[in-house]
């Protein structure tokens, strides 16, 4: 059985965080892939993206992981989206406190 207990579904189902699809937009213009065919691709532009608390569509994480694909063939293409990381907060956006990225980011005092 899946979704939540009781049965049903939760509305998180079928979706993926803006973290990750961060991650794979910055891959994929790394990568070269068009950035007509990335903008064209839902969930991506930078107001949706800039609230980590969005969901965006499994269908477009797909999508972008196809645009590496085509832009970078061959062995390698999911090394280098992990090689560009860690998602990392919004382009001129902050987390907000308390949030897993912000706590991810949070500056550390040297040993």
């Amino acid at each position: 059985m899946s979704g939540v207990a009781g049965g049903g579904t939760s509305r998180l189902d079928g979706t993926v965080s803006t973290h990750l699809v961060r991650l794979l937009v910055d891959a994929a213009r790394r990568a070269g892939a068009d950035e007509a065919q990335i903008a064209r691709t839902p969930g991506t532009d930078d107001a949706l993206l800039r609230d980590e608390l969005n969901r965006i569509p499994m269908s477009s994480l797909v999508r972008l992981w196809e645009l590496i694909a085509n832009a970078r063939p061959g062995a390698g293409a999911g090394a280098a989206v992990v090689a560009g990381g860690p998602a990392r907060p919004p382009p001129g956006g902050s987390s907000r406190p308390g949030s897993p990225s912000a706590i991810a980011h949070r500056p550390t005092a040297p040993p």
